[in-house]
Order: structure tokens, then C-alpha cells, then sequence
């Protein structure tokens, strides 16, 4: 199990990968990201967990995540019959904020979508409505193939995708949603998520966890496991790194201060499971940021 905690938008504030295919199952980690991210599936269905929630992915499904937001994508059955297509846009919202200038109601929109406590993140699209299809297969050709970045020649048209993407979703957010049917078992796991959101720099141990929420050890762990698809050692270990990565970014606190923060008293523990998860140091982690791209 891995955490990924990536900019997508490092010396470059743009990150455009369109119609990208995958017809083979493959590893989904916890993750978030510097800058935001807009996830559009054209194919395939699945799940995705952000915000302590459950929400079902099918065609035809907006996602929109928000910085260090951490969520993880899963999706089904995954073959060359039923491939995973999506396109995924990623970018400094700072940056981004100030092309709008000109346009105040389009920037008081996505003003909302990048700092709001947002109950929602998904649009759920009619499954013949083809439009977003179109423009994204309408802008593949301007980008590299495989591209990492959208560098210079291709900034000008990641802006403009990018703003009609979300001129897009303003006019479609009004519209109904389809929710995940809660019963007792969707209660359950949000509640041990929420639990988790409040406790996780916590030490942690499932017999508070059980007798905090009235529930037996063996049926939180089924349940979660069956809800989200990871164990919650998983969950709390990826809810910890992500939290470590926004304070070696936004705040001056030595490496062991941090790890003490997010619950880890022991700093060479800390280290090495920082670096095992991200595949850095919390040291180099720190100093790639501070030459990464700033406004």
C-alpha cells in the first residue's frame, strides 16, 4: 500500500492527461494532490471515497477534488471488454484564480469549488449527454502524448480547457444528484471515517474505536474493509502522510515536530515510513516543494 501525495503541477501549473486508457485491473492508492483536480470518466464503474463518504463512479461521472484533498479511486472489473477511460486535469488554483479576473462570476464560482466545505463533489451526467466527451477528444491533440506537465506550448490551451471545464460544471451544478442508498452498513462506515478525520494523530487503537461507536472489533474491520476496499491501518497511515506532506509545505516545524503531530512520537519511524509511503525523506520531500512552482 502506497500514499501519493503529487503536485501535478510542480514547475508547470498544469497537468492534462486526456482519454487515457486502461483495460487491465491496477493498484488504487489513497492520494491527494498540491494543486486541484478535475477526474472525468468516459468509461468504466466503480467508487471513489473522499470526504469520509462513499460515492458510486460511472460514465459520465465530474469529480472535483480539492487541494490536499485525500480521496482513492476504485474502479470494477477492469478489462480490454470494459476498459477504465478518464481524463484528468490538474493544476495551481492560484494561478488559475487570477485568469478570471476578467470573468467574476466564473471566478466566485470556482472560488467556491476550491475553499468551500463542499457537500458535494461529484456530478453524475446523463449517459447520453456526450458534450464533455467531445471537447476533451476536441483537446487530446493539443497536449504530448504521456505528457507529465503542460509546459509552455501547451499552457494557453490547458487554460482554456481548463476554464470551459468549469463553465461546464457551473451550469450543470444545479442539477440533480444521484446519491449512494445509505443503510446501516453506509452509517457505520462514514462513522468510522468521521472517527478516524477526528482521532487519526491520535494513538490509535480499535478497542476505542469499537466501543466509541458500540460496535464489536471484528465487524468494524469486515465492514470498513468491505466499504472502502482498504483496511483502516491503511486509511490511517495514508490520512497521516497526507497530513505530514501539508505541514513540511506550509509550515516551518523540524521534521520530528511534524511526525509528532500527525501521530508518530518515534522520528526515525516516522522517516522511514514517510519515505516508504512517498518514495522520499520527509527532508527532500521539503526542499523538492520549495523549488517547486510558486505564484
Amino acid at each position: 500500500m502506497k500514499f501519493i501525495q503529487d503536485m501535478g503541477v510542480g514547475k508547470t501549473p498544469f497537468v492534462v492527461d486526456l482519454l487515457m486508457k486502461r483495460a487491465k485491473p491496477f493498484g488504487y492508492y489513497y492520494h491527494a494532490h498540491q494543486g486541484m483536480e478535475i477526474l472525468y470518466v468516459h468509461s468504466g464503474r466503480g467508487q471513489v471515497i473522499v470526504n469520509q463518504q462513499r460515492h458510486p463512479i460511472r460514465p459520465g461521472t465530474l469529480l472535483i477534488f480539492q487541494p490536499f484533498q485525500l480521496h482513492r479511486v476504485q474502479m470494477e472489473d477492469v478489462s480490454p471488454q470494459f476498459p477504465y477511460i478518464r481524463s484528468v486535469v490538474t493544476f495551481e488554483p492560484t494561478l488559475f484564480d487570477s485568469y478570471l479576473l476578467a470573468m467574476p462570476e466564473l471566478q466566485q464560482f470556482f472560488r467556491y469549488l476550491w475553499k468551500s466545505a463542499l457537500t458535494s463533489q461529484l456530478l453524475y451526467l446523463p449517459e447520453n449527454e456526450r458534450m464533455l466527451d467531445h471537447l476533451l477528444a476536441y483537446y487530446k491533440p493539443r497536449f504530448p502524448e504521456l505528457a507529465e506537465s503542460a509546459g509552455e506550448e501547451c499552457f494557453e490551451p490547458a487554460m482554456l480547457l481548463t476554464m470551459q471545464l468549469f463553465d461546464y460544471i457551473r451550469m450543470h451544478w444545479g442539477n440533480e444528484r444521484i446519491d449512494q442508498p445509505q443503510d446501516a452498513r453506509n452509517h457505520h462506515a462514514q462513522s468510522i471515517l468521521q472517527w478516524i478525520e477526528e482521532h487519526y494523530a491520535e494513538a490509535f487503537q480499535l478497542e476505542r474505536l469499537a466501543a466509541d461507536l458500540h460496535l464489536s472489533k471484528y465487524h468494524i474491520s469486515h465492514l470498513f474493509k468491505q466499504y472502502t476496499g482498504s483496511t483502516i491501518n491503511e486509511y490511517l497511515i495514508a490520512r497521516r502522510i497526507r497530513q505530514a506532506c501539508w505541514l513540511l509545505q506550509t509550515s516551518p516545524l523540524p521534521i520530528h515536530e511534524v511526525g509528532a503531530l500527525v501521530g508518530y512520537d518515534n522520528p526515525s519511524y516516522f522517516c522511514q515510513l514517510f519515505r516508504k509511503m512517498t518514495a522520499v525523506t520527509p527532508q527532500a520531500y521539503r526542499r523538492m516543494r520549495e523549488t517547486s512552482y510558486q505564484l
